[in-house]
C-alpha cells in the first residue's frame, strides 16, 4: 500500500499542503519522491510543520503568505516545469542536507527543548517561546 502510495508522486509536479494542519510526515514523503509542497502556514504548531521543513531544505518559494499568495504561487509553479524538473532530480541530496532529515539532530534537538522546559518549569518560571 506504502509503495502504491509513494509511486504517484510520479504523476504530480507540486504537491498542495493541507490546510488547517499541515502535512507533517507528507511533507517529509513528497520531498523524498522529488516533490516540493506547496503550503500555507497558520498560527498553530499543527499547521507549520510543512513550513519548517521546506526551509531547512531551502525551499522557502513554496510557502505562501496567504490565502492570495498561495493560489498565485500554485499557478506560477505550474508554469515552470523546466525548474520543478530541476529541484526534483536534486530534491533527495537536498533532503540529505537538510537538518529536518537528520536522524540524529531532530531527536537532540527535542530532548534538549524538553529539558530547557522541565528546567523552566522547575524554577517556577513562566512559559515562552524558544527555539531548540
Amino acid at each position: 500500500m506504502l509503495e502504491k502510495y509513494l509511486a504517484h508522486h510520479h504523476d504530480v509536479d507540486v504537491a498542495p499542503d493541507t490546510y488547517l494542519y499541515a502535512g507533517g510526515v507528507t511533507t517529509f514523503q513528497s520531498l523524498w519522491m522529488g516533490v516540493p509542497t506547496l503550503t500555507l502556514p497558520g498560527d498553530l504548531i499543527a499547521n507549520r510543520g510543512a513550513p519548517l521543513v521546506l526551509s531547512h531544505a531551502g525551499l522557502n518559494g513554496f510557502i505562501a503568505a496567504d490565502q492570495d499568495d498561495f493560489v498565485a504561487k500554485g499557478t506560477a509553479w505550474a508554469g515552470k516545469i523546466d525548474e520543478l524538473a530541476q529541484i526534483r532530480s536534486g530534491m533527495r541530496e537536498r533532503c540529505m542536507q537538510s537538518p529536518s532529515f537528520d536522524p540524529y539532530r531532530v531527536p537532540a534537538a527535542l530532548s534538549s527543548g524538553i529539558r530547557k522546559m522541565w528546567r523552566r518549569w522547575c524554577a517556577g518560571q513562566v512559559s515562552e517561546t524558544f527555539d531548540a
